[in-house]
């Protein structure tokens, strides 16, 4: 996608915000959190839980996976 920031993969999740027309106060509103839980999941400051990452994602209209893998990915298969 252009425009993406490798630096920080969060930023798609401020794109498809943006895509939807709305402000972090909407989402946080349409989410159940605060403004500024927004801002630190979109800032990768923190992480969100996997029920959290899924309503962000309901309100976006996208697939949680795809803007939160690393919350949604299978655990690391020990072993050969």
């Amino acid at each position: 996608m252009k425009g993406h920031d490798k630096k920080n993969p969060r930023k798609l999740i401020a794109v498809h915000r943006l895509m939807n027309g709305l402000l972090q106060v909407d989402l946080a509103q349409a989410v159940g959190v605060s403004q500024q839980k927004i801002s630190r999941i979109e800032r990768n400051v923190m992480d969100p839980t996997p029920a959290v990452a899924t309503k962000i994602a309901s309100a976006l209209e996208t697939d949680a996976a795809s803007l939160f893998p690393e919350v949604f990915c299978d655990a690391p298969r020990g072993g050969r």
